[in-house]
């Protein structure tokens, strides 16, 4: 009886490990995908301000890129301990 007990005890702790690491490879990949989804947006928006033809849409769009590319650079520092994210 103690021994199908103690399987029991091992088969759910290995499970929930199991869980544990499929967790931390979904979050590694999510800050890589949010770092190049901010880069990608950044170079969108850099690529409108090229095309626009008015000073305050190109103002707008290039502030936007600024904002984007910021973001992007936080979250690079703040992933860096964790992940390592090539730039498009």
């Amino acid at each position: 009886m103690r021994s199908i007990a103690r399987r029991s005890i091992w088969l759910r702790t290995y499970a929930r490990l199991k869980r544990w690491e499929e967790e931390e490879r979904i979050v590694r990949a999510e800050m890589q995908w949010t770092v190049k989804c901010f880069h990608y947006r950044a170079a969108k928006w850099r690529k409108w301000a090229n095309s626009a033809q008015l000073a305050g849409a190109k103002a707008e769009a290039l502030r936007t890129s600024a904002m984007w590319s910021a973001m992007a650079q936080h979250c690079e520092t703040a992933f860096a301990h964790i992940v390592t994210v090539r730039k498009p």
